[in-house]
């Protein structure tokens, strides 16, 4: 985990063996600002910031066993996914003195 950042999970399960498209995105940002070690000639600042993104999924397969990806938030953050036989995905909002809303939509292919 990085320090002083927020992270918040919401995990989302599909029909079994269902073709998805998944995608996530901020839709409010409202920053902040942190300030400290403030002395009359120097002072540091911090401001607000988010991020949203796709954690992992788990996914059926060719042999019917669930398998699942993991993706490390803190280097790699996706927006987007196409995943076939997919069972859940998980998606991750990231902030740090802020106040952000993330919204998403799931397409499900027959």
């Amino acid at each position: 985990m990085i320090r002083g950042w927020h992270f918040d999970y919401k995990t989302a399960y599909v029909p079994r063996g269902t073709t998805v498209d998944a995608h996530i995105y901020l839709t409010i940002f409202s920053p902040g600002v942190w300030f400290y070690e403030f002395t009359p000639c120097q002072f540091s600042r911090t401001a607000g910031s988010a991020a949203a993104g796709i954690a992992g999924y788990k996914y059926i397969d060719e042999n019917g066993i669930v398998q699942e990806v993991v993706y490390d938030v803190q280097v790699k953050l996706l927006t987007s996914l196409h995943v076939e036989k997919c069972v859940e995905i998980t998606f991750v909002l990231i902030s740090r003195f802020c106040n952000a809303k993330a919204d998403g939509l799931i397409f499900h292919w027959q």
